[in-house]
């Protein structure tokens, strides 16, 4: 199960999320992407999943970009988006002729969510997961909960956005997959560099450098791989989305996130990046 790290702060929100696919513990593609950009007429959102990508000629990837693209109109607003992908969630994984048979052990998935909302200024930081296997009530207070054995029949979206007014630097960290694998004491040490406003260089090769120790744990269980790919989107609405692919290996490729764009009835569309040749 692919771990996807959501880190954010004032300036800016940053996904770190390894790229293996894998089945009972093998690796089956260490290069396959689950993050993509969500960018709506009032915010934009980082994007992964964990959890079930294929089955049958089912493909959460393509699944969820079509989706997503879908939900976006008529209103192109974010909290809106979230609500009508939960009831679409629920729909197709009941109906789906190759989902609504299958065993609910293989059948989780958790979508993670990130970036800014601009209905407020300063532009509100905020956070979303929608789940069907993640029980953030148990444990409210230590997150990421309890990760059910099983997926439920409901998908439940689970939201968290920047407190105001604040009397510290606001910061976020979370994390969904296989957090089991996931050495507590790294958090403070991110958490500090959030605070402090680090570069955004040296929160991603901190970030970078703690999932590729836990691809090496026991408790990865061969789940975890060490590519990686990187997004961060900065406060500011002007500013580019950007994607970065740290490769295991010496590789002229690189990848860039999938993108899906829904500002308007005249501007919508989903971008689905694959390889790109890159510099030796």
């Amino acid at each position: 199960m692919t771990f996807i790290l959501s880190l954010g702060n004032p300036d800016q929100y940053i996904q770190i999320s390894d790229r293996r696919l894998s089945s009972n513990g093998k690796s089956v593609d260490d290069d396959y992407n689950k993050a993509g950009i969500l960018l709506t007429k009032d915010a934009r959102h980082i994007f992964g999943f964990t959890g079930l990508a294929r089955y049958g000629n089912f493909e959460t990837k393509r699944w969820l970009l079509e989706s997503l693209f879908q939900c976006c109109a008529p209103d192109y607003q974010i909290n809106k988006i979230a609500k009508r992908l939960k009831e679409k969630a629920n729909k197709d994984f009941k109906t789906h002729p190759v989902l609504r048979n299958m065993d609910p052990a293989h059948k989780r998935l958790g979508i993670i969510f990130s970036g800014y909302n601009y209905y407020m200024q300063p532009p509100l930081g905020a956070l979303g997961i929608l789940t069907n296997y993640q029980d953030f009530q148990i444990n409210e207070n230590d997150p990421p909960g309890r990760d059910l054995e099983e997926a439920r029949e409901e998908f439940v979206m689970h939201y968290w956005s920047e407190k105001r007014p604040l009397d510290h630097s606001y910061t976020s960290i979370q994390y969904v997959g296989n957090w089991r694998a996931f050495d507590m004491a790294e958090e403070p040490r991110l958490r500090k560099l959030l605070q402090e406003r680090r570069s955004t260089t040296a929160i991603v090769n901190k970030a970078v450098s703690t999932i590729r120790k836990m691809a090496d744990r026991s408790q990865s269980q061969g789940s975890i791989g060490k590519n990686i790919s990187v997004c961060i989107l900065e406060r500011d609405q002007t500013s580019h989305v950007e994607g970065q692919y740290y490769s295991a290996l010496k590789t002229p490729k690189t990848y860039k996130p999938d993108f899906v764009i829904g500002i308007s009835d005249s501007i919508r569309d989903v971008i689905e990046n694959t390889a790109q040749p890159g510099i030796e």
